[in-house]
């Protein structure tokens, strides 16, 4: 009895053996190899540190080196394409000579907040002494109460790409994107336009609609404004014939 039981044993281990071989010999089937994720380097700073700017990491996802990126601040209350060719951007210098894709810089940005409590704050500072102007400046921009700056005025963030394209952020709040996580810049080459994605309190955010929205708002308006230059052209030249040929009527009676 002994003997079968072992020959029964045997059996079967061969019999697993032939499953085995039959199967190729392989084990438990690997999971792929996740791909790996894209290497992300710092070190770039983008403009100046100071009591009236906000810290925010932004990655480039852009697909191409940026080679220069400017700002303006603009008046929320007025439309950003009403006051595009009115006011101008002022460039942010670079600690490198290139923003490349997939790096993220350390953007210093001008925050209309902190630099109105800047100013609030210096002002005390000189009236009572204190040195801690920054301090002031910061607690001033937090505590914002009556919501005149924070309502009203934003940044737009101009960006250039290595192939020359411009690209124009538009209605951006310093201080609450420097709290952001994950920042990044994408373009989306079938919309033309620029973009920020970031994760807020966990949710991911996108302002591609927004962008694509204010690209067709800013073509609305240019062009408007074309088809009323076109009619002030039209104008002009048809005044410029009715004068001429009244001119050649009375050329004509006096010969």
């Amino acid at each position: 009895m002994k003997r079968t039981t072992m020959r029964l044993a045997t059996l079967g281990v061969a019999g697993c053996l032939t499953v085995a071989a039959l199967a190729g010999c392989a084990g438990p089937a690997e999971e792929p190899a996740p791909a790996p994720e894209p290497e992300v380097t710092y070190g770039v700073a983008i403009g100046s540190e100071d009591v009236g700017t906000a810290t925010v990491l932004m990655a480039n996802d852009t697909g191409q080196a940026i080679t220069a990126v400017a700002t303006r601040t603009v008046d929320a209350a007025i439309a950003p394409d009403a006051v595009a060719e009115s006011t101008s951007f002022e460039a942010l210098p670079f600690s490198a000579e290139t923003w490349e894709p997939g790096q993220v810089a350390t953007l210093f940005l001008g925050d209309p907040a902190k630099e109105v409590a800047a100013g609030e704050a210096a002002e005390a500072a000189a009236a009572d002494g204190s040195a801690n102007v920054a301090e002031a400046a910061n607690e001033a921009a937090a505590n914002e109460t009556d919501g005149n700056v924070m309502l009203t005025e934003s940044v737009d963030l101009q960006v250039t790409l290595a192939d020359g394209t411009v690209y124009v952020l538009h209605g951006i709040n310093p201080q609450d994107l420097s709290q952001a996580e994950n920042v990044a810049v994408k373009v989306d080459g079938e919309a033309g336009v620029a973009y920020l994605t970031y994760t807020e309190d966990g949710a991911e955010v996108s302002t591609l609609a927004a962008e694509t929205q204010a690209a067709e708002a800013e073509k609305a308006l240019s062009d408007a404004a074309a088809a009323a230059q076109g009619a002030v052209d039209a104008a002009a030249d048809k005044a410029a014939d009715g004068a001429q040929a009244a001119g050649a009527v009375i050329y004509d009676s006096v010969s």
